[in-house]
């Protein structure tokens, strides 16, 4: 039975509702005839409506609602811990509760190896070389010469770029040094959720470039590079976005698995070519340049 991927993408969430509903839309697609009556009674709900109003944001969840949520989907030891702080951060009603249950999701995102970017390390995506430079004090063998640093970056840059790059990472806390004298990231996936939107626009369109140029000067074997245009529902354009959200996770998983033998960048992209067929209206977000 294929599993449903939306439960890999639980620790880098921050709404349990819209997690259950991307769990019950991904759950319907794999098994056509799923309902939220079969899920409902799955967790020993008896009756059927309740599941709907808490999806709705109309009920909350108990803690031993909550509980049965977990036993029907799946979700067992730290997943399901992370799912009941979850729901008590969303539901809580003093700041007490919410800065709590907040301290316990943090402690279970490092535990998964995941954090995410407190506000004075956001300068951490001015510049596109950070992430590169990061992966490389980690990983390559430059022993402190900072022209040798900045050289294995594609496209290279300056051994002074490199040094004010890496001195910045010391500064935000996301390289520190071992007790072998090496150095270490102080998380190997960082979430750039919360930064300012312009500020990650920038980084994108940074990356894209990026992009451009590997096109254009690396050979087919180093790099890939692909492209399909379809015309579909709004509905499957959301969930082909979730995919790709679970694909990316995925490999950020694999690579803290293995021994790296480069650095590579992944954009993934899935944008409108046209407007509505129905109605002809514009996107609102799209402006021209």
């Amino acid at each position: 039975m294929e599993r449903n991927r939306v439960l890999d993408s639980l620790f880098e969430r921050d709404d349990y509702r819209g997690f259950l509903r991307d769990f019950f839309e991904e759950e319907r697609r794999l098994r056509p005839r799923f309902s939220l009556r079969a899920l409902s009674a799955r967790a020993g709900f008896q009756s059927t409506g309740f599941l709907s109003l808490v999806l709705a944001g109309s009920r909350n969840l108990g803690e031993g609602s909550a509980e049965s949520i977990c036993r029907a989907i799946g979700l067992v030891d730290a997943p399901a811990r992370f799912f009941l702080a979850l729901v008590r951060h969303n539901q809580a009603k003093t700041a007490e509760e919410r800065l709590r249950s907040l301290e316990e999701i943090k402690k279970l995102r490092k535990s998964r190896s995941f954090a995410r970017a407190s506000a004075h390390q956001f300068p951490y995506w001015e510049e596109w070389y950070h992430v590169a430079i990061r992966e490389l004090a980690v990983h390559s063998d430059w022993n402190g010469d900072f022209a040798r640093l900045g050289s294995l970056v594609r496209p290279r840059i300056g051994a002074e770029r490199a040094r004010r790059s890496f001195e910045r990472l010391l500064e935000l806390g996301l390289v520190r040094p071992t007790s072998t004298g090496g150095w270490e990231q102080s998380a190997p996936v960082l979430s750039a959720e919360g930064a300012p939107p312009v500020l990650l626009r920038e980084f994108k369109k940074e990356m894209v470039l990026r992009g451009l140029e590997a096109m254009e000067h690396l050979p087919p074997g180093r790099r890939h590079f692909s492209t399909a245009t379809f015309a579909m529902s709004h509905r499957s354009m959301r969930l082909f976005a979730r995919r790709i959200d679970e694909l990316r996770a995925e490999m950020l998983r694999v690579a803290m698995e293995e021994e790296p033998e480069a650095v590579f960048q992944a954009n993934f992209q899935i944008f409108p070519l046209s407007s509505d067929l129905e109605s002809g209206s514009a996107d609102s977000e799209i402006r021209q340049p």
